[in-house]
This record gives structure tokens, sequence and C-alpha cells, in this order.
């Protein structure tokens, strides 16, 4: 990667990352006093619902915002008018469709209580995409420092709602009244920021063109995104609301620490855009990007693994125990993602969309597959448990980088075995602890390598520069 592009990326990635780290700080605070103030029943309701919005509203977007980010040209409003308009129309399209299906999903999980809470949040889904339009100019022109602030704020909104009408016994509906004012808090923010009119239009041109990429694209994400529907629809279903509290739970505090893997996937797609018709400098950049997001979360995982099933119980309480079991294959589960997840940006920014959909597939099929069968034996543990099963599959989509990379005048083009390796043992250290807290070793072995120990010197230089 080209130095001031490079410097471009840290220094977003940076602030990106600063604010999620900052985040990390208001999540956990806002976490534990809401499953102390709602819960596991409470906390578990507003979590289904959360899921199944989550993903009706990634199906809405129909992928045209990441077409947006990564289109190639000057800033046209023509553009963003018909991109605003097709979000729009598409949330209101899909809010309506699903508010017809929510009595089956009522129904399929036994009258969990999530019906009501699902219609509220799915009426919210146009103001949900169109902060998307504003939020993609400054993407688009890596203002990342006036993202990460806006999102800040919109997190502090979203906990001093949410907590304040929780102590006022609203139950899950304070996290809904959190989950609405926080999204028009961002809206305004970033549509004041980003200096846009607010416009609707239609250009069948534009349209074609941003849906042509955008289905495809979004067509992966959906189906990637079938894993996040396991907790409310498997765990939901022979785990009750509860079980679904305790994953819920589980991915939030893997997720908080997981700032540097959230903050280059967002960096990552206008960055390797920008590299996208020279092969060797975007291998270059994936194999560093992974080196850095390793040395960031792989100890960051491995204290929490250690330290966090001996302070969950009086953070949380003893109604939060089934965490606990949960947290190393859910840590190992996002750290394997994290050594990977900027192979599926390359192949993305080389619109290779197909061979990351064929990735998706095989990951949703071994790990909802292995839900299906083991969390009605086990329980929520179940859930865990297919984390290993599913791992086999990122060999899928780092062999399709590969195969992507290689030119005829440059058969291996920036080789990642070191990164492969440090990888593997992080991942093999953390889930390893769920049985031996000595298995957390295990990560030190890569370091015997000269060249990793160089290529972890390097990194922590890049950044400090």
């Amino acid at each position: 990667m080209h130095a001031p592009l490079r410097q471009s990326a840290i220094r977003g990635g940076a602030y990106v990352a600063g604010r999620q780290a900052t985040s990390l700080v208001l999540a956990l605070g806002g976490t534990i006093a809401l499953t102390w103030l709602l819960g596991p029943s409470g906390y578990g309701r507003f979590a289904a619902a959360l899921a199944l919005v989550t993903y009706a509203g990634s199906v809405a977007q129909l992928g045209v915002n990441a077409w947006l980010v990564r289109r190639d040209g000057e800033e046209r409003e023509d553009v963003y008018a018909t991109v605003r308009s097709l979000l729009v129309g598409s949330a209101v399209v899909v809010a309506l469709v699903g508010a017809m299906v929510v009595p089956l999903v009522e129904r399929w999980l036994g009258g969990a209580g999530v019906r009501a809470l699902l219609l509220a949040m799915l009426a919210g889904l146009p103001v949900q995409l169109a902060l998307l339009v504003p939020l993609a100019s400054l993407e688009r022109a890596l203002r990342f420092r006036d993202v990460a602030l806006t999102e800040m704020l919109g997190q502090v909104v979203l906990y001093v709602v949410s907590i304040g009408l929780a102590a006022a016994q609203l139950g899950p509906w304070a996290m809904v009244a959190g989950w609405w004012a926080q999204h028009l808090v961002v809206l305004w923010r970033v549509q004041a920021i980003s200096g846009q009119r607010v416009r609707f239009g239609f250009d069948a041109r534009i349209a074609r063109e941003a849906l042509a990429y955008g289905v495809t694209y979004a067509s992966t994400i959906w189906t990637w995104q079938i894993k996040d529907l396991v907790n409310p629809l498997i765990v939901g279903r022979w785990g009750g609301v509860e079980g679904v509290a305790q994953v819920a739970l589980t991915v939030r505090l893997v997720e908080a620490a997981a700032f540097a893997k959230q903050a280059a996937w967002r960096i990552s797609l206008p960055a390797l855009s920008r590299l996208q018709n020279e092969p060797a400098r975007l291998a270059a950049a994936v194999r560093d990007g992974m080196r850095l997001q390793l040395l960031a979360l792989g100890p960051i995982f491995l204290a929490l693994v250690l330290v966090g099933p001996l302070v969950i119980p009086w953070v949380f309480g003893d109604r939060w125990l089934a965490v606990r079991p949960l947290l190393p294959f859910v840590a190992g589960g996002v750290l394997a993602n994290a050594t990977y997840n900027l192979h599926s940006s390359a192949l993305y920014a080389r619109a290779r969309n197909g061979r990351v959909l064929l990735f998706h597939i095989v990951f949703v099929a071994l790990f909802g597959g292995a839900a299906w069968t083991l969390v009605p034996l086990l329980g929520v543990t179940g859930v865990g448990f297919a984390e290993i099963v599913a791992l086999p599959a990122y060999a899928v989509i780092y062999w399709a980088f590969v195969l992507e990379m290689r030119t005829p005048a440059d058969p291996h083009p920036a080789p990642q075995w070191r990164e492969r390796m440090l990888g593997g043992a992080f991942v093999i250290a953390v889930i390893g602890t769920a049985w031996a807290p000595w298995m957390a070793a295990v990560a030190l072995v890569p370091f015997v390598v000269p060249s990793v120990r160089a290529g972890a010197v390097e990194s922590l230089a890049q950044v400090r520069a």
C-alpha cells in the first residue's frame, strides 16, 4: 500500500478504532446497567426483536449504499437523490411485509412477547436507511473522524434514553425508545455535517447501475447475516428469550472488545477499492491489515476469556452464568473472522461477489446446521460448538482470495503464511481456554519464528508513525 493511502487508512482506522474503544467503555457500562434493570427475560425479548429487525434492514438496503461508497466519479446530487429514494422506498416495503410475517415469528417462538416490539422497530426502518446516504458521502471522503464522533453521540443517546426508561420500569420498551432516539439523532447529525440537501429523485440509469452491483453484493451479506438469526430463531425456539439473552450478552461482550476488527472492516471497502486494479498492492494491503488486526485483537480476546468468567458473576449477577462457557467459543469465532475479513473486502473491491457468496453459504450451512442439531441437545452451549464446526469454511475465502490475486507475472503475491500461523495460534489459544487456561500460551508459539517477530515490530511502527 502506498504511503499516503496507508497513512490515510491507518489514520482513519485510528479514529474509528478510537471511537470503538470509547464505545467499549460506554457499551460495557450501558449493558451492565440494562442487564440488571431488565433481567434475562426483558433483555432477551429486545435482543430477539433487534436481531430480526437488523436483518430486515439489511435486506431493505439492497446493497445500494455499498455501491454508493464504492462508485467511481465525482459527487453528484442526482446519484444521492436516486439512492435515497431507493432506500426509503425499499424500507417502507420491507417494513410492511415484515409486519405481516411478525405473527408467524411470534408463533414459532411460542408466544415470546416480541410481536409489539418488532412492529415498533420495523416502523423505524425508513429512518435507519435514510441516514445511510449522507453517511456514505462521509465515508467516500474518508471523514472517519466525523463518522466516529457522530456514532459515539448516537450511542450515548441510546444508553441514556434506554437506562432512564428502564429505571422507570418500562421493560424492553425502554431499549426500543433508545433505539429510535439513536437513529433520529444520527440522521440529524450526518445530514448536517455532510452538507447534503434532503432531496428525492429517480434516474432509471443510476438505479439500474446501483441495483446491478448492490443486489449481487447484498446477496452475500444477506447470506452471511443468516447466522445472526440463529439466536432469535433457533435458540429462541428451544431456549426461550432467556437463552437468547445469554447468547446476545456473550456476543455483545465479544463485539465490544473487537473494536479493531470493526474499524478495519469499516475503512476497508473505500480504502481497498482504490487498489482494485493492482493485485500485488491489494494483496500486500490485506496482509498488513490482517497482521495489524491480529496483534490488536489477539491479546484483548485472551484477556477477555481468561478474566471474563471470573468477573461475570459479580458484574452481571448470577442470572447470567450461562455466558461463561460460551465466551471462549464466540470469541474464537470472531477472531477467526478477523483473520480473514479483509480477504472478503478485497474480493468485494474487485467485484468478485460470487466468491464471497460461496464462502458465506458454506459457513452458514456449517454453523446453522450445527446449531440446529446441537442447541436442542446442549442448550445455549450448542451455539459455542457450532462456532467450532464452522471454522473450516475460512479455507474457502482464503483460497478464493489467493486465486484472485495470482497473475502470471506474480503467482505468489504477498504470502500470508506468517499471518495465518499467528491467527491460527490465537484462535486455538482463545477456544482452548474453555478447557484449560494454560492453553493461552499457544498464542506465543508463532513468535518463535524471527520473521513473525519482525512483522509485528513493523506493524507497530506503522501505527506509531
